[in-house]
């Protein structure tokens, strides 16, 4: 018992030479920690849909180092999750993250303890695409937060801007 607790407390350093893109789990569900626009909110960040955005409200980020988080939450734990993909951000240069940071619940308490990894290879419009692996991987996870700790916020100070994110699995090794 004691074992199994501290097997989901540590990141397992594995290298990741290649990515498989997963589905986003049915009953996947998603939040964040501001206030998203009516008609532009969360759930098309895992819609499938890349002409969908999501787009922040007025004043969600009135600094650049507004803290502001996208939750998602699993249905079942999800295993071997090793990076996520991120999508395109505002084309028109105005809101979109500069720094994200990846959390994992990785012991379904609600609680996002485990920080998987970082980038700041993201910007305006296309730059903000890619695929981000983590440092490290948990055997399994409940929740995943992206947490955008530096964004451009310009004009009506709205959050960041996005249309996708896709989830990472490694390739086995062969």
């Amino acid at each position: 018992m004691i074992i199994q607790a501290l097997a989901t407390t540590f990141l397992l350093a594995i290298p990741l030479s290649a990515q498989l893109v997963l589905p986003m789990p049915e009953g996947t569900k998603i939040s964040t920690s501001f206030t998203a626009d009516e008609t532009n909110k969360a759930a098309n960040l895992i819609d499938g849909d890349a002409s969908t955005f999501m787009i922040g409200g007025n004043n969600t980020a009135p600094t650049p180092t507004t803290v502001n988080s996208v939750f998602l939450r699993f249905p079942k734990p999800l295993k071997d999750l090793g990076g996520i993909e991120t999508g395109e951000s505002d084309p028109y240069g105005n809101y979109y993250p500069i720094e994200m940071e990846f959390w994992a619940d990785s012991n379904n308490d609600g609680r996002y303890e485990t920080k998987l990894g970082s980038t700041r290879k993201l910007g305006p419009a296309k730059q903000s695409a890619g695929r981000h692996i983590f440092d490290g991987r948990l055997p399994e996870v409940s929740g995943l937060e992206l947490r955008v700790t530096e964004q451009a916020s310009q004009g009506v100070k709205r959050a960041f801007r996005m249309n996708e994110i896709g989830l990472l699995r490694p390739l086995p090794l062969r």
